[in-house]
This record gives structure tokens, sequence and C-alpha cells, in this order.
């Protein structure tokens, strides 16, 4: 069995847990986006879930382009492991709306969305760069 290629890439466990993980992280944020009277942390649910699903959906994709398109570049790498960054954020953001009600200063927490941001837009223009 190959690791980065062949049509086994999409047949083995790991795989397949990733597709029943996707579907079912897609059907919980249709479910949580669909609710009535949204308050402060679900809105920041929905974007955890949101980065969740973007994350496995990101390595999917990634591994469908590998097997029908023999496609080894960085964009969807560069894409889940923004979503990555994303989730370790949204977590810190999730329990400190759970344990004071509300988020005090948010201000001062959106910076902490600029780490990720600065690092994809990185990895994008590095993938840009080294392909020319």
């Amino acid at each position: 069995m190959q690791f980065f290629g062949g049509v086994e890439l999409l047949y083995n466990t790991a795989t397949i847990l990733l597709h029943l993980t996707t579907i079912l992280i897609g059907i919980l944020l249709v479910f949580i986006i669909r609710m009535k009277k949204k308050q402060e942390i679900h809105f920041i649910s929905i974007a955890l879930i949101s980065s969740i699903f973007i994350w496995c959906a990101g390595m999917l994709a990634q591994a469908y382009s590998i097997v029908f398109f023999g496609y080894k570049g960085m964009v969807f790498t560069n894409t889940y492991f923004t979503a990555v960054g994303f989730v370790s954020v949204l977590i810190f953001l999730l329990g400190l709306s759970f344990s004071s009600g509300s988020i005090k200063q948010p201000g001062i927490i959106c910076c902490l969305f600029c780490r990720p941001s600065i690092l994809y837009l990185y990895g994008q223009m590095t993938y840009i760069i080294c392909s020319l």
C-alpha cells in the first residue's frame, strides 16, 4: 500500500473515519446554526465547529487531490493547519465564555486571531514564491 498515492489511500480505516467525522461535524454545525436564540457561547461554538469542519474537509480534499489528480501542493495543507491554529484560540474563547458568561474585552481577545491568519498568509505566499 502506498502512503502518498493510489486508491488505497481512500479505503483505509483513517480515511473512512475522517469521512464519518466530516459528515457528523457538518450535521452538528447545521443543527447549531438553525438554533433559535443564540448566545455568545453558541457563536463561538459555531466558529469552533466550522474550524474543525475545515480541518477535516481540507484533509479529505488533500487525499482526493493526491489520488485523482496527483496534486502534491501545499494549499490544502496550509488550509487545514490554519484551521488547527484557529481551533486552539476558539477553545480558549469557549472556555472563557463558559466560565465568565461573556467576554469582557473583545478587542484584546481578537488579537489572538492574528497569529493563525499571519501564518496562513505566510504559508500561501511561500508556496506561491517557491512554485515560480
